[in-house]
């Protein structure tokens, strides 16, 4: 029987598992059976680009590999989707161009969403409460498979004495290596494996057969590869134009903060391509904004500005109203304006692009200086503090300005106003603020990130 890469899928809400998605890899010219339909593009995840991000980094040569991917459900009436799905796809993908160590007799649980952290794939957590019972249900007695790869992150000490209740182990990636490397088998009929961060490399490596081809003559291969390497150098470095990167490629990184990533993968493609040389104008186009917080006290007419980002130890109560000012640099390119607030309580809010106020990207660039809100009317302001709060709350309102829309805030922003308790909303706010700390580290001059910071008091 061919091993299938399954997602578990939940509804959190309703504190109930609805079956997995399983993914099969097959030749569609060998057909397909009953109830299987082709994957033809990678699944809209709220991750999508940065998966396909990894997809391209980790297994390049299964794109031109004659297997595809196929799926099925355990209950096609129910909608799966998910970022939980992300490793289940990706491992899908990498088994198009590589063949599994060990034949297993079921197939392989997934769980984990893949993101990129300096421009290199990696594996984070998924909602604990989701990951409960996706592992009540592959710990069930009527569930037939074997192994349940999941992040480490999702593995507590609750969740391992659960688990070792249910008489099954939870292995260290290594830890399993050495099993597979040996071909032993574990104690138990079931095992949980733990994959760290920025284990997803050995995780491929773990589980696939190399890609290189067998050594049965080593002197001659040797002899072999160093004259292919000699004429592969020359071939590339003399006669091949830089080519192999594409735009897309080039784009989904940008759209997802690794400027730098892109940068250096700009270097690699061919300078002479229209495509190659506008966006390298457009990232070495140095762009700017001041940013100003304007404030006024309870009914008081008089109104305040700060200077630039400097608030020093500003204290605005739920009774004070604010704006924000920002001073635009110009530019012939478009420009994708965001501004996020949040506070140390672990609230996000998006105050543009707005759908209240009406605002969206790019900005309209007729005027230098653009308010939010934008109708001077109209002021923000903050919820009055329960009793029961002790201390100042930090404010952040943060400023994002770039020639291309962030597309990893903005998804990760829609999870984060759809999540269903607040350790998930948490665990979406560490990856927001990840993924804006790539953005400030850029060396990029297109990228512009700028911080105001006051506090909250009653």
């Amino acid at each position: 029987m061919q091993t299938h890469f399954a997602y578990p899928n939940v509804l959190p809400r309703e504190q109930r598992f609805v079956g997995c998605g399983r993914y099969r890899v097959m030749n569609p010219k060998d057909g397909h059976p009953e109830n299987y339909y082709s994957v033809e593009e990678t699944p809209n995840t709220p991750n999508r680009m940065v998966l396909e991000h990894a997809m391209q980094t980790l297994g390049p040569e299964s794109y031109a590999a004659a297997k595809t991917i196929y799926e099925r459900r355990d209950l096609p009436s129910q909608k799966y989707q998910g970022d939980s799905l992300d490793l289940a796809y990706l491992l899908a993908h990498i088994h198009r161009g590589r063949n599994l160590k060990n034949k297993l007799s079921g197939d392989i649980w997934c769980t984990g969403v893949v993101q990129t952290s300096d421009g290199k794939p990696i594996l984070r957590k998924v909602d604990p409460t989701g990951f409960e019972l996706k592992l009540d249900a592959f710990l069930a007695s009527e569930n037939e498979d074997d192994i349940f790869i999941v992040p480490a992150a999702n593995i507590n000490t609750k969740i391992k004495d659960h688990a070792s209740f249910k008489g099954v182990a939870c292995y260290t990636l290594g830890q399993f290596a050495n099993l597979n490397a040996k071909n032993q088998t574990t104690q138990s009929d079931k095992l949980i494996i733990k994959v760290l961060p920025n284990e997803l490399p050995n995780l491929m490596e773990s589980l696939f057969l190399s890609k290189s081809i067998k050594n049965h003559k080593k002197k001659w291969l040797l002899s072999l590869s160093i004259i292919i390497l000699i004429v592969s150098l020359f071939w590339i470095f003399i006669v091949t134009p830089k080519t192999a990167i594409s735009e897309d490629e080039i784009r989904s990184l940008i759209f997802n903060g690794e400027f730098d990533e892109a940068k250096n993968k700009l270097a690699q493609a061919d300078g002479n391509q229209l495509w190659a040389v506008q966006i390298s104008a457009a990232l070495n186009e140095k762009l700017d904004a001041d940013v100003h917080l304007i404030f006024r006290r309870n009914d008081n007419s008089l109104v305040h500005q700060t200077d630039s980002e400097s608030t020093g130890d500003l204290i605005l109560t739920h009774r004070d109203y604010y704006r924000i000012k920002i001073n635009l640099s110009k530019t012939e390119y478009p420009l994708y304006l965001y501004l996020f607030q949040f506070d140390t309580m672990g609230n996000l809010d998006r105050l543009f692009p707005s759908r209240l106020w009406e605002t969206s990207n790019p900005v309209n660039q007729t005027t230098t200086a653009l308010f939010v809100p934008s109708d001077p009317k109209d002021w923000l302001y903050l919820s009055e503090l329960d009793r029961g709060t002790k201390g100042l709350i930090r404010e952040q309102v943060i400023l994002i300005l770039s020639p291309w829309p962030a597309v990893d805030l903005e998804t990760l922003y829609e999870k984060f106003q759809l999540a269903a308790d607040n350790g998930h909303r948490r665990l979406i706010l560490e990856s927001f603020l990840e993924r804006l700390n790539v953005r400030e580290k850029a060396t990029a001059l297109s990228m512009a990130v700028k911080r105001i910071i006051f506090w909250h008091g009653k």
